[in-house]
């Protein structure tokens, strides 16, 4: 299996596991609706966006030395 595709794996489980703890211990409260908040959705596409982009830039950097 490809490391960008492991990477990507944990990155994802690690978002979806990290952000309702956030939740949690910022609010005090939890639900399971706030997967379907656009906000929530948004920052969490983009912190995935910026951890890929920045394990992509590593690695090709690891490749072309």
């Amino acid at each position: 299996m490809d490391s960008i595709i492991k990477f990507t794996a944990v990155a994802v489980v690690s978002l979806i596991v990290a952000v309702p703890l956030w939740m949690l211990i910022l609010t005090g409260e939890f639900s399971m609706s706030m997967f379907a908040d656009p906000e929530l959705l948004f920052y969490t596409s983009f912190a995935l966006i910026v951890l890929l982009y920045g394990f992509w830039k590593d690695h090709q950097n690891k490749t072309d030395d």
